[in-house]
């Protein structure tokens, strides 16, 4: 029998120490929405905290104003950022003005 871990990969384990040291974040769409509706999700990875940001699509700005609207609802930035290697992290040529650059 397979175990879970090794279907998905290894787990990573870490050594936080307080609240707002490491968040991890990713953006999901609902599969059947009709107006392709998502969100940015963020997990503070010590306290266990969840934000969720609604977002509309992937570009660059639609990402800074998720997350800027998450920051201020956590009244906190994260010291340590963790995330996917997906394209909405990255601002794309012809975006850069403005652009979340991670």
């Amino acid at each position: 029998m397979i175990s879970f871990n090794a279907l998905i990969g290894q787990a990573r384990s870490y050594a936080v120490n307080s609240v707002n040291e490491l968040w991890h974040c990713d953006c999901f769409f609902l599969p059947r929405s009709e107006n392709y509706i998502g969100g940015l999700l963020a997990i503070d990875v010590f306290s266990r905290r969840i934000y969720v940001a609604k977002i509309t699509n992937k570009k660059t700005n639609t990402i800074k104003n998720a997350f800027e609207k998450i920051f201020a609802e956590a009244r906190a930035t994260p010291i340590h950022l963790g995330m996917d290697y997906a394209g909405e992290f990255v601002a794309l040529s012809g975006e850069t003005s403005g652009g979340l650059m991670m």
